[in-house]
């Protein structure tokens, strides 16, 4: 690894020498007092990153672009370019518009000791006030730190015409370490830095900028509206605005074919300026039919009037952590957190479930174990809330489907359970119905427990039932606990039996690799049992061994179940990167005997699958979607689709990614009873990637702020080992991130085609 670093760095020095210099002024004596960086010269501002230029510049075939996709990199390098409809001083002013697609520009022929001046200047003309956030960047790269370092002033684009601004150093933050004002690497302006996300609509022209000297004023202390209550969130920051007055999207109609995504993170948002009114997240519906979605900190709904209003989650969390006297609180929304869904009984009454963590004095989570789940329950139309701690950490509900409609009957069925991979956690499943009283709070009935060995109930894609209420019973899937398999040695002694001669252990498929065909067995996956849970008597049935999911004792291969309108009930058994399982009953409303399990192999060689939805629709057609790598490993977006009555069809793409490798999309899928439509939400940029070493600085040039995080989550810190080993070779590294750019499609012809969804899509039909 240390020689494809070595090469890389040769690489870039080679291709910096080489490079013409498009500034007279780099590395020039200071004036005294003002020195210009100017926007009068071609190419001297750049939308890619210096190293990805300096390698293209001698050696293309090393970039992803150019190598597998075969687009130049001059097409993502025109995020500014030279105007002269808005100019302050000289001949040309510098437009930069398209932020969504040019999240952020960058110039490293600048003057490159600062340490003379006391403050920054820059005219901009914006063509309207949209409340983007810009961040100024100066580069101070400090070898003390593996990552770079900087110095950041934010500014809103709150005006429309000139405006000049002034920045004195004493106001900018210090991110990381920089090394001194002495040392400024490069000038950046960032639109995606710290999870913010720029408005489409937002067009600059930056022009000459002044580094001054003299008396500046002091700028105003940001207000501290936490009064020193650290609060913290796991997901972008997209509480923008609501009902924005800028078109949701520039792309009308459906996509009948696969939302293809281009390098560099050229995803929905940057194609198809994807900027809905309301803020993404996952959605839901009540009785009557209306759609909710749960934004992370807010939840949404389109009022009388067509205008998207919300319930702010964020500070009912806030206060019941501070009557805690927690000093901090991390929200634990969002990929791999908490239950997404929001759930309604027949009197309108809504429930939400959010994960909670308190923080230390520093602002810094201390301890697993700390974690909980509130259950919000609002009786009054989500004006008001009132928080539950329930018993264990982590919790799911049973989410609505197209024939489950009993479970609004009552508050919603809550499975619960533990973080099953920390060793001391509580390895049980359990079964919790909250139950309503005349005044319409609620009370918490002791857990039954349904298994004593289970994976986690909230899952962190796919994320289908596991639990269906009908005819006065709830049916819970499991698969048995691969975590305590570890731990007890003799696993098989610590599950449910299974009878001998189950065709679920016979079960196999064939796995093509390397042009040798492998047999794989049931037996060797994950068992999986379901279980009868009586709600009037609060007893649970023996487990009924059904199948087993993947080839391996895997954590990632749960379950996922739906019922239809005659009471047969379906289960799919995730694999994990192997085909996926699927079984039903053979009689209405009767666990005791099952289908002989099924793999989904249609036309394929390669039938790998990880992470199923699974939908009913009215007409019992089958909808499943995954993360897939069938036939190729890019682990794309298929949806499978069964009618009634006849064979699963063969895979469609929805979103196919623009690199190869792992990649996650945290995807869930919901049902519109009333108007038989799917909706779909998944993170365009997931949490968890493979990059190649040009990738990676593409990813830091648009969030900077994440490289640490990436470094650290590699195990090497500051080493992006991800460099070219030779022409046209791509080694990676695989990396954390966090997931970022939630998207959501819909379809209202039976999964045919889908769009972007906007607000449209929401209002009453």
């Amino acid at each position: 690894m240390a020689w494809t670093m070595f090469v890389r760095a040769l690489l870039i020095l080679l291709a910096l020498v080489l490079l013409p210099c498009s500034c007279c002024m780099a590395g020039s004596a200071l004036p005294t007092a003002s020195a210009t960086i100017g926007f009068e010269t071609p190419g001297q501002w750049h939308s890619v990153p210096q190293d990805v230029i300096a390698v293209n510049a001698i050696h293309p075939q090393y970039l992803w672009c150019q190598h597998v996709h075969k687009m130049p990199l001059a097409l993502l390098d025109t995020g500014l370019t030279p105007s002269t409809d808005h100019v302050k001083e000289g001949r040309y002013s510098g437009l930069w518009k398209d932020h969504e697609k040019y999240p952020t520009i960058a110039c490293w022929d600048i003057p490159h000791d600062w340490s003379a001046y006391n403050s920054f200047e820059i005219s901009i003309y914006s063509e309207r006030a949209t409340g983007e956030t810009v961040t100024l960047g100066a580069l101070s790269d400090s070898a003390a730190t593996p990552w770079k370092d900087y110095y950041l002033h934010d500014f809103v684009v709150d005006w429309r015409g000139w405006k000049t601004l002034t920045f004195p150093f004493s106001s900018f933050q210090s991110f990381e370490k920089p090394a001194g004002w002495n040392k400024i690497d490069g000038l950046f302006f960032f639109t995606k830095i710290f999870r913010h996300q720029p408005n489409p609509y937002t067009e600059l022209s930056l022009d000459t900028i002044h580094l001054r000297t003299g008396q500046v004023s002091a700028q105003a202390a940001q207000p501290n509206p936490t009064n020193g209550f650290t609060y913290l969130s796991r997901y972008e920051d997209q509480q923008q605005p609501l009902n924005l007055p800028y078109p949701e999207t520039d792309h009308e109609g459906a996509f009948t074919s696969p939302i293809n995504q281009l390098c560099y993170f050229q995803a929905e948002r940057e194609q198809f300026k994807y900027f809905p009114h309301f803020n993404a997240g996952y959605v839901s519906f009540d009785p009557s039919g209306k759609a909710y979605i749960n934004a992370g900190e807010t939840i949404e709904w389109l009022d009388a009037s067509g205008k998207w209003t919300a319930s702010d989650i964020k500070s009912v969390l806030v206060d019941w952590a501070r009557k805690q006297g927690w000093k901090g609180l991390a929200n634990g929304w969002g990929p791999q957190g908490a239950e997404p869904m929001i759930r309604f009984d027949r009197d309108g009454d809504a429930y939400a479930l959010e994960v909670v963590e308190p923080l230390n004095a520093q602002g810094q989570r201390f301890d697993w174990k700390t974690r909980a789940t509130l259950l919000l329950h609002s009786h009054d139309r989500m004006k008001t809330w009132q928080a539950y701690k329930l018993p264990d950490r982590v919790a799911s509900f049973e989410k609505l489907d197209g024939h489950n409609q009993e479970c609004l009957n009552r508050p919603p069925v809550i499975l619960l359970g533990d973080y099953k991979y920390f060793g001391d956690a509580d390895q049980a499943g359990y079964i919790l119905i909250p139950e309503k009283q005349a005044d319409g709070s609620l009370t918490l009935p002791k857990p039954v427990a349904y298994a004593a060995h289970c994976m986690d109930v909230n899952y962190h894609s796919g994320d289908a039932n596991v639990a269906i209420t009908h005819h006065g019973k709830v049916t819970i899937v499991f698969g048995w606990c691969p975590q305590s398999a570890a731990q007890t040695g003799d696993w098989r002694s610590t599950m449910p039996s299974i009878p001998d001669g189950h065709p679920g252990l016979t079960a196999s498929f064939p796995m093509i690799a390397k042009g040798a065909t492998t047999l794989h067995y049931g037996k060797d996956g994950v068992p999986t049992y379901v279980v009868d849970y009586d709600i009037a008597s609060r007893t649970v049935s023996k487990p009924i061994y059904v199948g087993s999911g993947g080839v391996g004792l895997d954590a990632h291969n749960w379950p996922a179940l739906t019922i239809d309108s005659r009471g047969i009930l379906y289960v799919i058994m995730n694999g994990h990167h192997a085909p996926v399982n699927y079984t039903h009953t053979l009689r209405p409303d009767d666990i005791s005997e099952w289908s002989t399990p099924q793999y989904l192999l249609v036309n394929t060689q390669s039938p790998n699958l990880s992470y199923a939805t699974l939908t009913c629709g009215s007409d019992d057609t089958l909808y499943t979607v995954h993360r897939s790598t069938k036939d190729a490993y890019d682990n794309h977006l298929g949806l499978y689709r069964k009618r009634a009555g006849q064979e699963w069809e063969e895979e469609r793409k929805l979103v196919v990614p623009f690199k190869d490798m792992y990649k996650v999309w945290y995807q869930r899928m919901t049902y519109d009873t009333k108007r038989n439509r799917l909706f779909l939400t998944y993170f365009a940029n997931g949490g968890q990637e493979w990059y190649t070493w040009d990738m990676f600085d593409f990813y830091t040039f648009i969030w900077p702020d994440r490289e640490r995080l990436m470094d650290v989550n590699i195990g090497k810190a500051g080493v992006n080992d991800a460099g070219p080993a030779v022409p046209g070779g791509f080694s990676g590294g695989f990396y954390d991130p966090g997931a970022t750019e939630i998207t959501m499609l819909v379809s209202d012809d039976e999964a045919q085609s889908w769009r972007l969804a906007t607000t449209a899509d929401f209002a009453r039909k």
